[in-house]
């Protein structure tokens, strides 16, 4: 009885101890479980001689999961497709982002279902070139009214007519990879999770349009993952990186933002170089 009364309690403990309860619920969804159960952080907490010995325990624990052969991903490294090569470590260190501005004292604690992807979909700020072949003249569309100038646009008035031609769908897809090359599409500072009903109505909108109504989904009272709205919100901003143009997302930003979760995820692990 005494144990349980003790297990109760430490329980409680940690559910309102801010960093214990976001650093666990990061553990428990992120952490696979075939080597990572309850009695793992049980005896941790036994063995650990000071809470912040424990707190200290766990974090060590989120690096091992955010680590490839034991260093830390470089998250400012533009070359890793995050997208089609490690959408898991892609999520997990989106949730990490979220765990790093929720642990933050004037900030509410993550809910339960915020620490996995759950009902949230992989969002690509600038959109990613899609394969099929109606969608194609969507992106085409959108590139000619927010990327392209006048003279740079694609003339979309034979497509229905000719989207069976395979020469056309060729120049169609040259097209599109012609002027979406620069774009570093895969990269982490272009990605961030979006409750996946509210992404798909606007997958494929401008940015603007884009960040106009996460805001508003978010004033409505709804919950948006902390990161995806501090990157439309654009908290990555500084002194490098001083684009006050609401209208379009670029290359720039891409960068800025990934270089930003990079240093954000340095500094939560106490990481110099």
């Amino acid at each position: 009885y005494k144990e349980l009364i003790k297990l109760h309690n430490t329980l409680q403990d940690w559910y309102q101890d801010r960093e214990i309860y976001h650093f666990l619920g990061f553990l428990f969804n992120n952490k696979p479980k075939k080597d990572f159960k309850f009695a793992t952080i049980w005896e941790l907490w036994e063995n650990c001689k000071s809470r912040i010995e424990f707190i200290k325990g766990l974090k060590d624990l989120i690096l091992l999961v955010l680590s490839d052969e034991g260093e830390l991903i470089a998250f400012d490294d533009n070359t890793i497709d995050w997208y089609n090569e490690k959408p898991e470590k892609l999520v997990q260190a989106l949730i990490l982002m979220d765990v790093i501005y929720s642990i933050k004292s004037n900030q509410n604690f993550l809910p339960h279902y915020a620490f996995t992807k759950s009902s949230n979909d992989i969002e690509h700020i600038f959109p990613q070139n899609p394969k099929e072949v109606e969608k194609q003249k969507e992106y085409i569309t959108f590139l000619n009214k927010t990327v392209l100038t006048e003279e740079q646009r694609f003339d979309l008035s034979k497509f229905d007519a000719k989207k069976e031609d395979e020469k056309y769908l060729e120049k169609v897809k040259d097209f599109i990879n012609e002027q979406t090359s620069s774009f570093k599409i895969n990269s982490i500072g272009n990605l961030v999770l979006l409750y996946f009903r509210l992404n798909r109505s606007i997958s494929n909108s401008k940015y603007a349009d884009k960040r106009a109504r996460i805001i508003a989904h978010f004033n409505e009272g709804n919950f948006i993952q902390p990161h995806t709205f501090s990157v439309f919100v654009r908290n990555f901003n500084n002194v490098d990186n001083e684009n006050k143009d609401y209208e379009h997302w670029t290359n720039q930003d891409i960068q800025a933002n990934a270089t930003f979760i990079a240093s954000q995820i340095k500094n939560f692990f106490n990481i110099q170089k």
